[in-house]
């Protein structure tokens, strides 16, 4: 039981000494990263609030590109459903031109018929 205080108690203080160290390093480097904004820069810039600028930035230039392609796709939409409005009515009259042909076969009687085609 003695060994393991003596070395809790060294482990302690050797994470206290680096704990030190750290904050020294991380002081450090904060004033250099904030001399190199001041020189590049000319003032200090706050980075998170740069980083949320920027990540807007990103977002509006994807909702933009977002709502170009969902009206590409909603013209291409309506292009599909003129078109198979138009092929219902083509197939729809071609059934009833077979029907009415026989009808006129079967009945032996003649009669005319129109053709109408939609595109």
């Amino acid at each position: 039981m003695c060994c393991a205080s003596s070395d809790a108690k060294r482990q302690h203080v050797e994470l206290v000494k680096d704990r030190r160290m750290f904050d020294q390093r991380i002081t450090k480097l904060k004033d250099e990263c904030e001399k190199l904004m001041i020189s590049k820069f000319g003032r200090i810039v706050d980075l998170e609030e740069l980083d949320t600028v920027t990540v807007n930035q990103q977002l509006e230039e994807v909702k933009d590109r977002l709502s170009v392609a969902e009206t590409e796709r909603a013209a291409d939409l309506r292009l599909w459903d003129v078109r198979a409005s138009s092929s219902s009515f083509i197939i729809y009259t071609s059934v009833m031109l077979l029907l009415h042909d026989e009808y006129t076969e079967k009945s032996g009687t003649v009669s005319y018929r129109v053709c109408v085609m939609v595109l």
